[in-house]
């Protein structure tokens, strides 16, 4: 008989170890076939391309102007407070020195006085621009009035803006008046001059000259640069008249036969902000009649040229050798334009 047979115990433990091996035998096999398929897949990947992949990243970046002036807060807050002195010297003595003397004030703006002159420059200071606080100046010595533009002072009247034009009486009765006032002509060139010079770059300019003719210095307004200084002060010394009449071959000249308001006519057609005229309030008509334009003409012409322009031009008038009433009439048309423009009189001397 077989062991089987003959020890059943024996047989039985001969089984259970060959099922045993058989187990971990399937075991290993499996283990080892899983490794190898792992190791092909890891491989597989490091041979095949990766796809590609588009990613926005926040590149977070501090400027250097701001890493500078965290760097300089933090030295400031972390630096030691300066030592402070609060306390006020005081003398209760006199000193060993005295103030000087107050200097003499011009009195070239005194005239006599007008009561109705007088309430009419309060009545347009009160309604100016600057008077209720709307000024806006910007650029160089810009305000005041509400105009942008230069800061400037002719012949003691002060004005600001971005287009000027100067416009002057050149009669025989004004350039004999502005004689006696110690203000010749010649005085004058000088004072265009220098008012020019003080113009920042980005104002523009013009310049006319009247008796019963007109002729304007451009036709347009220039830009106060070196180069159109220069001519205008070669086109004064060449044009601008000095005799009362002007010269027949002077550029520009216009035989007009309406005289003043001619000439504020083709002024306002340049857009000024800033108007200033020299005269002595007595305006004929050209053409040789000697008409007398009236002082109401004079108003509701300025005052019909004022609505073509974007906002009201300033006027301010330089009188000299006025009667009063030329003086009386001109402060009143001067006041009535928007309440912005000044009245000065130069005074003569006898």
């Amino acid at each position: 008989m077989s062991a089987s047979l003959q020890d059943p115990p024996t047989g039985q433990k001969s089984r259970v170890r060959g099922i045993i091996f058989m187990v971990i035998l399937v075991s290993l096999g499996i283990h080892v076939a899983a490794g190898i398929i792992a190791g092909v897949v890891i491989v597989a990947r490091y041979l095949t391309e990766p796809p590609a992949v588009f990613k926005a990243v926040k590149d977070i970046r501090i400027p250097a102007q701001d890493r500078e002036h965290r760097m300089n807060m933090a030295s400031y807050d972390g630096g030691a407070a300066k030592p402070a002195f609060t306390d006020k010297m005081a003398s209760a003595r006199p000193t060993e020195f005295a103030l000087p003397d107050i200097p003499q004030m011009p009195m070239d703006a005194v005239t006599e006085f007008d009561p109705s002159g007088l309430v009419a420059d309060q009545v347009a200071t009160i309604g100016s621009e600057a008077g209720v606080g709307s000024g806006f100046g910007s650029g160089a010595g810009g305000g005041g009035s509400g105009k942008g533009g230069s800061a400037m002072d002719f012949l003691g009247l002060p004005g600001t803006g971005q287009r000027i034009i100067l416009i002057f009486d050149v009669s025989a009765s004004v350039t004999n008046a502005l004689e006696k006032a110690g203000v010749p002509m010649s005085v004058i060139k000088d004072k265009i001059r220098d008012l020019l010079k003080s113009l920042s770059i980005n104002t523009t300019f013009g310049i006319a000259q009247f008796s019963r003719q007109y002729a304007f210095f451009k036709p347009e307004l220039v830009p106060a640069s070196d180069p159109n200084r220069a001519e205008a002060q070669a086109w004064l010394d060449t044009w601008f008249s000095t005799g009362g009449v002007l010269k027949s071959n002077t550029p520009n000249l216009v035989p007009d036969r309406v005289g003043f308001t001619g000439v504020l006519t083709e002024a306002f057609k340049l857009k000024p902000d800033l108007v200033y005229i020299v005269g002595d309030g007595s305006f004929q008509r050209g053409g040789g009649s000697g008409e007398q334009i009236s002082f109401d003409e004079i108003n509701s012409t300025l005052k019909e040229l004022q609505k073509s322009l974007p906002e009201p031009a300033t006027i301010n008038f330089i009188g000299v050798g006025m009667r009063d009433s030329n003086r009386k009439e001109m402060r009143r048309i001067i006041s009535a334009q928007g309440g912005i423009g000044r009245f000065k009189e130069l005074e003569t001397k006898e």
